[in-house]
């Protein structure tokens, strides 16, 4: 074949739009971010004749006729504002609707004047149909009105003087108001402010959690009349970076995933494959085979299936897809140990979560062997305040350690010994900071008990204050992976240690004291892990604009390109 001809178009010059995939250990992608968000849009209605088309496309509800106050008096700014006297078709006032997805951002101010209540009290089932009616949303029939008064004012507002008529001193029933619904219009939350006083400002914001809508209105909910001027309203709806997520279960399924409204879809999400949606099948491309997340199987035979012989030859990752992954469809990789070091995915799981560095990591062994993990280490010289000597390899074995070393055993379930890794890196970091504690009446009542095989050895093993510290990388490992849907499984009532050592010793008030002392500034410890966790998501998430197309790694406190 000759190709004797070529065609290039030349595209429109225009700013690139970088997007970043944001993935967990075994690859997938969890979340997308753009480096140009859409800018704010804001919207303003001030009622003013000649504004009044314009703000009229750009508002539902917007007032008409006797409803636009011409009397320069009652206005914040200009001539004209939107009258709502309480009455039939005069307690909802301009509103206005947004698709929203998390980290969205919205807010509503308004300014508005009123004199002195008169007329008698009306139910609230008027003003449950006028919301509805505003946002054009269907009327009860007669007879179901009170159910749909119950239901919008379960969602924000009527909370102030709701019985009866108010004092000339009680604050006004004028609000702005923001109602969150999911996607299927189900309550989620509300954000909402009441004016202070007339003629003052009244702001409300609220920052989207979850994908939905946004309901936006003004509303003079008196149950009685009362003329309200709004004015200067100003809607501002601000987009997030972020433009999907992806939830995953184990073999590949997605839920509650979601897309930002006419953004490009993002198709390659599990392990990092491309999904094929030719024909609607849903399948994965590994390369040399095609995987059915539905089933949790590849579609053709594996090439090496003899060297799986337990296994079936369509099986994905030896049926274990949390601690294996399978890059191309040919083999399953461990995703933590290979050739006894710590797996490049691994390391850089343990390095955004916990911070430890890649030097410490690479120079970490791991070996195992079924059922017990263990970081062999002794405890010495109790009677003249003890010393901790750590060996910080991490092993999986089938022997006890009978020197009161670290015991795990029969920890089959993955997502247990999972999180054990990060509990013995402790111990590394620990190592390479020369940390000592010097607490030998707990060590030795510590060590005896594991070597005499008490149920709860396990329990006061992490009471010692150098297990506590290490176990605090573990919990705040564990709650990375909980973000990511992988859940703690350990189960564990850390209250009953105070039981196990008071039981045949409730004389002994050191005892008692040291455990209290310990559980507090263990729980103490945990809030702060907590807190620079949350601190450390909001630095790895910002400053994406000044990245440029590639793959980067996070190393604790900046991305680096490989």
């Amino acid at each position: 074949m000759y190709i004797n001809e070529i065609e290039v178009t030349k595209l429109a010059a225009a700013a690139p739009e970088y997007q970043y995939h944001l993935k967990d250990h075994l690859g997938n992608v969890r979340m997308t971010f753009t480096s140009s968000p859409a800018a704010a849009s804001n919207f303003t209605a001030g009622f003013e004749t000649a504004n009044q088309a314009a703000e009229g496309a750009a508002f539902m509800h917007y007032p008409s006729g006797g409803q636009i106050n011409t009397q320069a008096t009652n206005a914040h700014t200009g001539n004209n504002s939107e009258l709502l006297n309480g009455g039939y078709n005069g307690q909802v006032g301009v509103t206005k609707t947004f698709s929203v997805m998390p980290g969205d951002q919205v807010s509503i101010q308004a300014y508005a004047k009123y004199g002195t209540p008169s007329g008698t009290a009306t139910n609230y089932s008027g003003f449950a149909a006028a919301l509805l009616s505003a946002f054009s949303l269907p009327v009860p029939v007669q007879g179901e009105v009170g159910t749909a008064s119950s239901g919008v004012n379960a969602f924000a507002t009527w909370e102030i003087g709701a019985t009866g008529n108010l004092a000339n001193s009680d604050a006004r029933k004028v609000f702005v108001t923001i109602i969150l619904f999911d996607r299927n219009y189900n309550f989620l939350d509300a954000s909402y402010s009441a004016s202070s006083s007339s003629g003052s400002l009244i702001s409300a914001s609220y920052t989207v959690r979850e994908p939905g809508y946004a309901y936006v209105y003004v509303s003079n909910e008196h149950n009685y009349l009362l003329d309200v001027y709004f004015d200067d309203v100003a809607v501002t709806f601000t987009p997030s970076m972020v433009v999907g997520v992806n939830e995953y279960y184990p073999f590949g399924l997605t839920f509650n995933s979601y897309s930002r409204e006419n953004s490009l879809a993002n198709q390659y999400q599990y392990n990092g494959k491309e999904k094929q949606t030719a024909l609607g099948l849903g399948w994965f491309d590994y390369g040399a085979r095609m995987y059915q997340p539905e089933l949790g199987r590849f579609g053709t035979i594996d090439k090496f299936a003899d060297r799986f012989a337990r296994y079936s030859p369509y099986t994905y990752a030896t049926d274990n897809p949390v601690l294996f992954t399978d890059p191309d469809g040919n083999y399953p990789v461990n995703i933590v140990n290979a050739n006894g070091v710590l797996t490049r995915s691994f390391m850089h799981l343990i390095n955004i979560s916990l911070g430890i560095s890649n030097g410490t990591l690479a120079n970490t062994q791991i070996s195992y062997n079924k059922d017990v993990w263990y970081s062999p280490h002794s405890f010495t010289g109790y009677e003249s305040g003890g010393g901790i000597t750590i060996h910080h390899n991490i092993i999986l074995t089938d022997d006890f350690d009978t020197k009161g070393g670290s015991i795990y055993q029969t920890m089959r379930d993955v997502t247990k010994w999972f999180g054990l890794v990060p509990h013995e890196l402790g111990h590394r970091v620990q190592r390479d900071r020369s940390i000592l504690y010097l607490t030998p009446y707990l060590l030795q009542a510590a060590g005896a008990a594991i070597q005499n095989g008490s149920v709860d050895a396990s329990i006061i093993h992490d009471k010692i204050p150098m297990e506590a510290e290490a176990n605090q990388y573990q919990e705040r490992f564990d709650e990375f992976l909980a973000f990511f849907n992988y859940k703690d499984k350990k189960g564990r009532d850390r209250n009953k240690i105070t039981d196990l050592f008071s039981g045949g010793r409730k004389d002994d008030d050191f005892i008692i004291s040291k455990l209290n002392q310990y559980k507090s500034e263990y729980d103490k410890a945990q809030e702060k892990e907590a807190k620079e966790k949350s601190e450390g998501w909001t630095s790895m998430v910002s400053n994406f604009s000044s990245l440029q197309e590639g793959t980067y790694t996070w190393n604790g406190s900046s991305w680096v390109r490989q």
